[in-house]
């Protein structure tokens, strides 16, 4: 059997390996165990907080019809956007026409098979420039969902000059630099 501590409003009930009463702790050192909980929920927060405004990904909690409830400080440099004016925001308007059915697709897969996926999308930047993101899409568990609001969240992390790379690479190793004539049948 495992051992087991449980709390009662001022005292700390710990285990005996006897018949005997169980040992009581003092309220001093319940509290105690209470503070280094809290000190240590604040570390954790603080971490977490420095994590995801320090991340190079964008990170977007989206309510139940893909409104923006929260994103990441990093969509400023991805998008150029403050985070504060996206909230409220319904994504497909970030998206691109092009991509908006790629999005919805990826969506209506998700709701089926409740896997996690990775999709390429076009978001817009802020001066209607497009960008190439990798976004993938993570069920918010039903608890935290309540608490929140919040039924998707979303990652992604900018492929533009990957995929910008790849293809003058392609491009290289089919036309002759010199010519520009095809060197190999594709």
């Amino acid at each position: 059997s495992g051992c087991t501590v449980a709390a009662m409003s001022t005292t700390l009930i710990m285990p005996t390996t006897s018949a005997r009463t169980p040992t009581r702790l003092p309220t001093d050192m319940l509290e105690q165990f209470r503070s280094r909980a809290g000190t240590l929920d604040q570390a954790n927060a603080a971490r977490f907080r420095a994590l995801v405004a320090n991340a190079r990904d964008v990170f977007v909690a989206l309510g139940p019809d893909l409104t923006i409830n929260w994103i990441s400080p990093s969509v400023r440099g991805h998008l150029g956007h403050e985070p504060a004016d996206l909230v409220g925001v319904r994504l497909p308007e970030l998206i691109t026409a092009t991509y908006r059915p790629v999005l919805e697709s990826f969506l209506d897969n998700r709701k089926e098979r409740m896997v996690q996926e990775t999709v390429e999308l076009e978001v817009h930047t802020q001066t209607r420039r497009t960008r190439l993101v990798e976004a993938t899409l993570s069920d918010v568990p039903p608890e935290t969902a309540r608490a929140t609001g919040d039924a998707w969240v979303m990652t992604w992390t900018d492929r533009t000059e990957q995929r910008q790379l790849e293809k003058a690479l392609r491009k290289q190793s089919l036309y002759d630099a010199l010519t520009g004539l095809a060197t190999r049948t594709t």
